[in-house]
């Protein structure tokens, strides 16, 4: 790690997403590890807010501009005199939108800003030859996520994990273990701050840290799951001869144990076992290491902290900012309910697997009132989710 010498020179932008998949919030997190600060907040979607952006003292703007290129490609490419980006593990979308992010990166400005600001990281072998037949100097970079640390703090629990599974892969699941399935979606309820965004990040990898082991149709659970040291299968929905897999998740898949959801269904004597998963494959060392020598050598800075950033779990997910972006309700809200019914939740939803009957009870009744009298458009996702805190509690909630 280098020291910190010099760090004032730069000022350091974070990329953020508002697109309510936890798995955009997962690689800010990745970034995060390499900022010694975060002076500004910038949308990935919004690039044009990169030109709004004045710097004190004539700083350069370091930012590492990873992920997913799905929109915003009307402001592509970032227009700043201060950028000095670093440019890795980014994919290309070539199909939303008939393609104009891929056009978007073919247009003669882009080419000359990621000729200026090379090599350039492609997540995907996919964007890869799309670099590369523009002339760009480019290599395959993976995804950022694989530099996460585990935290050593969290120990592993004796429950499976289904992320964004089918129901018919979920009842697979449950014929094959008598471990308690705990299900839970990446996507997560709109209009929340990038706070409690980066917080759920965080409560979503403490639960692929602790799993015994995790089964996911979702590239961005795979990935961070090898990456803090949880066992994982990545489940391909289709036959993998679809466009949007080929070109998603080319290079990627097989970092992972993998299988198509048809085959895990039927099994068979190959199948994956999950009550007992076998360890993932090794190739995911190599770019973790490279992702981090190039970041490193970028930033000059390396936080080697968790996920957690040095804080407990507990510090993460009992403020009201956290539970009302699992159950809609405001933080105001929340507190009204607090004091009308005495409940010192969420508090006590987060305390030790070791309770009181009474604090189950407790939050026995929270459960039902939610779920009674919540916003009835309450999604599903959330429903899993705030289940999945019962669970950590200790408790045994409905089905």
């Amino acid at each position: 790690m280098k020291s910190d010498t010099g760090l004032g020179d730069f000022e350091y932008g974070l990329f953020v997403v508002n697109r309510m998949n936890v798995g955009d919030d997962i690689q800010s997190l990745a970034a995060l590890r390499f900022l010694p600060r975060v002076d500004h907040y910038i949308d990935r979607d919004q690039l044009d807010e990169v030109s709004s952006i004045q710097t004190q003292n004539n700083r350069d703007l370091k930012m590492i501009m990873n992920g997913w290129y799905l929109s915003g490609y009307d402001h592509w490419p970032p227009k700043n005199d201060k950028l000095k980006p670093l440019l890795t593990s980014i994919h290309v979308n070539p199909i939303e939108g008939s393609g104009a992010a891929t056009k978007a990166f073919k247009s003669d400005a882009s080419v000359k800003f990621l000729k200026k600001h090379s090599p350039v990281g492609a997540r995907d072998k996919a964007t890869l030859r799309l670099l590369q037949d523009s002339g760009i100097d480019a290599y395959f970079s993976a995804c950022l996520t694989l530099t996460l640390n585990a935290d050593e703090s969290v120990k592993k629990k004796d429950f499976i994990l289904a992320v964004n599974v089918s129901d018919d892969v979920y009842a697979a699941m449950k014929k094959r273990t008598k471990r308690y399935i705990v299900r839970m979606d990446v996507e997560h309820t709109e209009n929340t701050t990038t706070e409690e965004n980066l917080a759920l990040a965080q409560y979503y990898l403490y639960m692929y840290q602790s799993a015994h082991c995790v089964v996911t149709t979702r590239l961005h659970a795979t990935l961070p799951t090898i990456a803090v040291g949880g066992k994982v299968l990545f489940v391909v929905e289709s036959n993998g001869d679809n466009s949007d897999f080929k070109e998603r998740f080319s290079g990627l898949y097989e970092l992972a144990n993998h299988t198509t959801a048809a085959e895990f269904i039927t099994g068979g004597k190959n199948i994956y076992n999950i009550d007992s998963p076998p360890e993932n494959p090794s190739a995911y060392k190599i770019y973790r290491e490279k992702l981090e020598n190039i970041c490193i050598d970028y930033t000059g800075y390396d936080s080697q902290k968790s996920y957690l950033f040095g804080k407990t779990l507990d510090e993460v997910v009992t403020g009201p900012g956290f539970f009302s972006a699992v159950t809609r309700i405001s933080e105001e809200s929340w507190d009204a309910y607090k004091y009308e019914h005495k409940w010192s939740v969420p508090a006590i939803m987060y305390d030790d697997v070791h309770q009181s009957e009474p604090r189950k009870e407790e939050i026995k009744q929270l459960e039902r009132r939610l779920y009674a009298e919540q916003n009835p458009g309450i999604i599903t996702s959330f429903k899993r989710l705030l289940k999945s805190l019962a669970f950590k509690a200790g408790i045994k909630h409905r089905k």
